[in-house]
């Protein structure tokens, strides 16, 4: 409940007014600056009264809240998409993808390559040695360092988007491309840019 004193009350009057739990009573402000605000309802005009005094905050909030219903959107597709695809603990790697992604289109690259290289499996070790949930191979530990185990699936995360990063700019910034940046990540494999395409395309179906 917003108050707007007067010149003459006192934050205790103010105090005493909210205790009593006035929600209809008019502040009628006194002084020039504040006369357009004399005749708001205070609990029903909450809006209207802090837009008036910060006009540019409003669009600010606006945008913010469509930010956070966009949120909660892609989570619950993703989550989803993961469930649908038999990915062990897909609440838990939903989350984690979208707490370090903010962008859609990364979302649903990162839950593709978990699908692909293990569906989640936190122990998961390859023929040549790649492990953990984005299958990260063991030497990269040495280049970039992140504490942590490949195991954990944090960790590997963090390591996966670095990897996939410096396989990227290897290929001059392209990502899809005959021998782009999944291209190198995969281990060279022909196919595998298209398998996480499809699979990106999909999620937008969900």
């Amino acid at each position: 409940m917003l108050f707007v004193p007067s010149s003459g009350n006192s934050n205790q009057e103010a105090k005493d007014a909210y205790d009593e739990k006035l929600t209809k009573t008019e502040i009628l402000v006194k002084t020039e600056e504040n006369s357009k605000l004399a005749n708001l309802y205070i609990e029903s005009d909450f809006q209207k009264v802090y837009y008036t005094y910060f006009p540019s905050l409003q669009n600010q909030d606006k945008n913010q809240n469509q930010e956070e219903e966009d949120d909660i959107y892609e989570r619950s597709k993703i989550k989803t998409f993961l469930k649908k695809k038999e990915v062990k603990k897909s609440e838990f790697y939903g989350d984690l993808i979208c707490n370090h992604f903010d962008d859609w289109n990364e979302r649903k690259l990162f839950a593709s390559i978990l699908i692909t290289e293990s569906r989640g499996k936190a122990g998961a070790v390859s023929e040549k040695g790649a492990t953990g949930p984005w299958q990260v191979m063991p030497f990269w530990k040495k280049v970039l360092k992140i504490p942590g185990s490949l195991h954990n699936p944090e960790v590997n995360l963090k390591y996966a988007k670095k990897v996939l990063k410096i396989h990227t700019e290897e290929a001059n910034g392209e990502l899809w491309g005959h021998k782009g940046g999944l291209y190198r990540y995969s281990g060279k494999s022909k196919i595998y840019a298209k398998k996480i395409s499809k699979l990106m395309n999909e999620i937008e179906k969900v």
